[in-house]
């Protein structure tokens, strides 16, 4: 689907709308859809001290919107939006649209009645289509409300998608600017993900205070936070699957080193590790293989062909690391424990289960990854509320982590089902009600 012919933001440009919003009622197993134009070419954008807005918004009622999505012909893309949220309880979906600078952006939100509603952030380009930016919005807020369920944390999720083109360095501020005002606007909290540099968050940053980012003099940062607590589930599944946790002389694939693969490889070697690895960006890949402490326990792999390497754990860390059901038939390691999100790719949750299951017929114990990499949203809430930024939050992974996994697979093994499934029922009536 192309923005600039068919998609919902060619709608709001084509109406001049600024604000589409499907909202959904789980209760009631309806949906709203409206519209307004809170702005025009006149608006300053500073985050929290934007101006030039709109007193009196035009607004379009729920008929109207649906009028207009039937003239554009969004009722197949609508249908397909609203049969995920439904399926995955999101509560409201935003589409926000600048025209005049040429931004567009998704806000997700899966789960908005805790204390704090946090996710991450990531800039798209516009080669990828405009659904795919949105099912991925709605994915990664409702693994995000799960990710804090099992963290025991006091919040819910949302996923904070701009789909633009990042402008020339004169704009720079003003694109900065709006981002920083939808956050506020939201009211919510957000991490950088995927698609900004370090120096770019860091405008977005001094525009709002709901940007969630490292601390220059902490010692620990979100990243090494996740790589932690996927180190601990590795080190769980382990111990269930061999009877011990011992990662010497163990196999283990790392598909992807970002951040997250490159920390969690060099960790596992100094255990005693060996490993298959795999990156796209070669740069990147050189980087880690010059600051590996023995290049000979080191394999590398093509990307896709690392999942079916005969090894112990695998470990999906990259962006393009989803598992689905025709991908899951080759994998030959014994166990998943990712830092990927999204790791199996399915719209709902009997299609999710459904992967999971065909994994434990494979005899293959997957680790749910929003349990796995949890720890990064651990310590990135502890910012938002202001607690202990490593010391006592370090233990609370470690006291969290290990013995939630150890109670979902036992369940998992007495009930005959996947630690999914488990881990599912676990925490849905706790999120829900």
């Amino acid at each position: 689907m192309s923005q600039t012919q068919q998609g919902f933001f060619a709608m709001m440009k084509a109406e001049k709308a600024t604000l589409l919003s499907i909202h959904y009622n789980r209760k009631e197993n309806a949906f709203l859809l409206s519209m307004s134009r809170e702005w025009s070419g006149k608006a300053k954008w500073a985050g929290k001290e934007s101006s030039g807005l709109a007193k009196k918004p035009k607004t379009w009622s729920d008929e109207e919107t649906q009028a207009l999505v039937v003239e554009h012909r969004l009722q197949d893309t609508l249908n397909d939006i609203t049969f995920i949220m439904r399926a995955r309880k999101h509560e409201k979906l935003e589409f926000w649209c600048e025209a005049n600078l040429e931004i567009c952006c998704v806000i997700a939100f899966h789960h908005t009645s805790k204390k704090y509603t946090v996710g991450g952030i990531r800039n798209y380009p516009l080669a990828i289509s405009e659904k795919d930016v949105i099912t991925e919005a709605l994915f990664l807020s409702h693994e995000m409300t799960f990710r804090c369920a099992a963290g025991e944390m006091p919040s819910g999720g949302v996923a904070f998608s701009v789909y633009a083109k990042k402008p020339k360095e004169e704009k720079m501020g003003v694109f900065f600017g709006f981002i920083a005002y939808l956050i506020e606007r939201a009211e919510i909290f957000v991490a950088p993900e995927a698609g900004f540099s370090k120096s770019e968050f860091k405008e977005i940053r001094s525009l709002t205070s709901r940007c969630v980012g490292d601390d220059e003099n902490s010692e620990w940062t979100i990243g090494e936070a996740a790589v932690y607590s996927i180190y601990l589930a590795m080190k769980e599944a382990l111990a269930f699957r061999y009877g011990d946790d011992t990662l010497k002389n163990k196999t283990v694939g790392i598909q992807g080193l970002g951040q997250i693969g490159s920390t969690l490889a060099q960790l596992l070697m100094e255990e005693g590790a060996d490993l298959f690895v795999s990156e796209i960006d070669e740069s990147r890949l050189e980087r880690f293989l010059e600051s590996c402490p023995d290049r000979n326990r080191v394999t590398v792999i093509e990307s896709t062909q690392i999942g079916m390497q005969m090894g112990h754990v695998f470990s999906p860390c990259s962006l393009e690391s989803a598992l689905t059901r025709d991908s899951i038939r080759y994998i030959d390691y014994h166990m998943i424990v990712g830092g990927a999100n999204h790791l199996l790719e399915a719209e709902t949750y009997q299609d999710e289960l459904t992967i999971a299951n065909r994994l434990m017929k494979k005899d293959i114990l997957y680790v749910p990854g929003w349990i796995s990499n949890m720890g990064g949203v651990k310590y990135g809430v502890s910012l938002v509320i202001n607690e202990d930024k490593e010391g006592s939050i370090k233990e609370q992974i470690k006291n969290i982590c290990g013995p939630l996994l150890k109670e979902i697979f036992k369940d998992s093994q007495e009930k005959g089902i996947s630690p999914l499934e488990v881990a599912y029922q676990k925490f849905e009536s706790s999120i829900y009600g």
